[in-house]
């Protein structure tokens, strides 16, 4: 009795270390795909997102891996594939620690496919939803831009306004200042 108690310990310490060692692989490789994107290399680390999402076998990384996958695809400007994984990224994983920023990606990707409308209700919802992210000066940059390319400069002028009383540390202060230029030019 004693022996079979301690084959079984064995085997579930066996199998234990081979999912640990599965999951490690697999951590590497995602490990492996975000230095390669932080590098710009962004077709080298889909291709190490991609491998994760087509052989999941319980994996704890997957929800990071569709995420990562969907901003890689976005990168390399590879939509209908980045809107397919950012969908399926909030469809499944809505509580996942990318969230936030995957839902702010949801309204870039609308803007990279110029459906400036949409992106303005996708980037509206987001400022209600996530008012304290760090991402809502981006958000009403690309709002901004977005009304600018519909040629609604008012209000594209009213936008870049709130953004740079608002928000003067934003990264998008210099090309919200650019843009609001270009429209006091139009204007004239």
């Amino acid at each position: 009795m004693r022996k079979k108690t301690i084959l079984a310990l064995l085997a579930v310490l066996a199998a234990s270390a081979l999912g640990s060692a599965q999951e490690g692989g697999r951590s590497d490789k995602l490990a492996e795909g975000i230095d390669l994107y932080e590098q710009g290399l962004y077709r080298q680390a889909l291709e190490k997102f991609a491998d994760i999402t087509e052989n999941p076998s319980l994996d704890a990384s997957l929800g990071d891996a569709y995420f990562w996958l969907a901003k890689s695809e976005l990168n390399v400007g590879d939509l209908d594939e980045a809107e397919e994984n950012l969908d399926f990224f909030l469809l499944n994983y809505p509580s996942h620690k990318h969230t936030v920023e995957a839902n702010y990606f949801r309204g870039r990707l609308l803007y990279l496919q110029k459906d400036y409308e949409s992106c303005i209700q996708a980037y509206q919802a987001f400022i209600d939803t996530y008012a304290d992210s760090a991402f809502v000066p981006n958000a009403y940059f690309w709002v901004g831009e977005s009304l600018y390319r519909l040629g609604r400069f008012d209000e594209a002028e009213k936008v870049f306004d709130f953004l740079l009383r608002e928000f003067p540390r934003s990264v998008k202060v210099e090309a919200s200042g650019y843009r609001k230029s270009l429209i006091t030019l139009k204007k004239r």
